[in-house]
C-alpha cells in the first residue's frame, strides 16, 4: 500500500471516529435539547409520569421585560404531559428587580389590583403558550387553568424548594411556580394523582432544573 493510500485510509478512519463521537448521547439525556428543553431529561420526565416521553418541543420568546424558553413533553397519555417554562430577566434590565416585581404581582396581589394592561399582558403571554402547544385538547386545558386562576383561586405556597413557590390550577391543570436566583421556573403536569401527588412530583422536576440552569 503507497503512502498516499494509508494517508487516506487514516483520514477515513478519523472522520467514522469523529462523526460516532459526535453522535453519542447519555442514556436518557435528550437526543437534541437546547433552551428549556436541555433542564429536564427524557429519564427525569419517564421516572416521574411512569411513561416515555413520546416528543418535545422548544420555543422562546420575548415580552420585553422577559426571555421566556419553554418545553414541551408529550406523553402516550396526553392528558399526563409535563410543560416547563424559564423565565430571566432581558438583558439591559435589573434581574433582581424584574422578578421581584413579577412576583409580587403574581402571588402577593389580589386580582382585582391588578391594571388593566397587566392582565392583558397576562393574556397575551397564555395566547403564546397556546400557539407553541397548537394542539386542541392543549388549548382545552389551557383554557381551563385561565378560567380557574381568573375567578381568583388562591395559590397555595410550597416549602421546600427554590427561594419561594407557590401551586396554583386544578385536578386538571396545575403548575408549579418557582422563584430562583434571577429566574422564575412555571412547571405544568397532568394526570388523575391528588394535588399532594403531583405537588411532589413537580417538585422533583423542578429540582432538576435548578441544578441544571
Amino acid at each position: 500500500m503507497n503512502t498516499r493510500s494509508t494517508t487516506l485510509l487514516i483520514c477515513c478512519f478519523v472522520v467514522t471516529a469523529l462523526a460516532c463521537k459526535g453522535t453519542q448521547t447519555n442514556a436518557g439525556a435528550n437526543p437534541i435539547a437546547s433552551g428549556a428543553c436541555a433542564l429536564l431529561s427524557l429519564s427525569d420526565i419517564q421516572t416521574v409520569q411512569g411513561e416515555a416521553v413520546s416528543d418535545s418541543q422548544g420555543s422562546s420568546h420575548s415580552d420585553g421585560a422577559f426571555v421566556t424558553t419553554q418545553c414541551f413533553y408529550r406523553l402516550p397519555t396526553f392528558s399526563k404531559s409535563v410543560s416547563l417554562e424559564v423565565m430571566r430577566p432581558a438583558a439591559g434590565g435589573e434581574p433582581a428587580r424584574a422578578v421581584a416585581e413579577f412576583w409580587e404581582r403574581r402571588f402577593h396581589r389580589s386580582p382585582e389590583a391588578k391594571s388593566e394592561a397587566e392582565i392583558e399582558r397576562e393574556q397575551e403571554r397564555a395566547r403564546e403558550q397556546r400557539e407553541v402547544k397548537g394542539k386542541g385538547e392543549r388549548e382545552r386545558d389551557r383554557g381551563e387553568e385561565e378560567k380557574e386562576e381568573a375567578k381568583g383561586v388562591q395559590p397555595t405556597p410550597v416549602a421546600g424548594i427554590g427561594d419561594e413557590a407557590f401551586w396554583a390550577g386544578n385536578q386538571i391543570n396545575s403548575s408549579l411556580y418557582v422563584r430562583g436566583s434571577n429566574v422564575i421556573i412555571r412547571l405544568s403536569i397532568g394526570g388523575p394523582d391528588e394535588q399532594s401527588v403531583k405537588i411532589n412530583k413537580a417538585k422533583t422536576l423542578v429540582e432538576q432544573v435548578l441544578k441544571r440552569l
